[in-house]
């Protein structure tokens, strides 16, 4: 019976040729972080012979943080085999108090996906930029091949490749 259904399915989508379909999300959550500025918990760390002793503001700091997320995907299929997408995603992270390391993602990705023989590709181009206490600390531009190739029923395969292109802000480009 479930393959039957998935048999329909799939002879269902081969006969719509310009069925649009969006998909939405949003998640709420909390927590405590330990390390919010992902530094050393130790005092003094070793760099090669030599031990260096940390300044205090250059430990690591726990705090508590809320966190939110929303996103979409609008896909359009423009033949049996070929489909164009469109997408955008906003991520933030608010520590209670350590709001210089409170995090932002937003990022926005367009891109299509098309059959052929027995795979099934995918290409994306998308651009985001990281915020980290509310200033500008990375934007990145990548283009995205995926290939998921169906050798038989048991057997499949899948190939990613991703170039991406990151710019820091200046005074963090070291």
């Amino acid at each position: 019976a479930n393959i039957d259904s998935y048999l329909q399915a799939m002879q269902l989508r081969e006969g719509s040729n310009t069925r649009a379909v969006a998909r939405l999300y949003a998640e709420v959550g909390g927590g405590h972080d330990s390390n919010v500025n992902l530094a050393p918990a130790a005092e003094q760390v070793q760099i090669g012979l030599d031990t260096v002793t940390l300044d205090p503001t250059s430990r690591q700091v726990a705090d508590s943080y809320a966190q939110v997320a929303v996103g979409g995907v609008h896909q359009m299929r423009v033949s049996s085999r070929m489909s164009l997408l469109v997408g955008a995603d906003l991520d933030h992270r608010a520590n209670a108090k350590q709001h210089d390391f409170d995090l932002s993602t937003g990022g926005a990705y367009l891109g299509f996906t098309q059959l052929s023989g027995l795979a099934l590709w995918r290409v994306t181009l998308g651009s985001s930029q990281l915020r980290v206490g509310n200033k500008r600390y990375r934007d990145q531009l990548q283009l995205a091949t995926e290939a998921n190739i169906n050798w038989s029923q048991d057997l499949a395969t899948q190939a990613f490749v991703q170039y991406a292109e990151l710019r820091h802000a200046q005074a963090d480009r070291v």
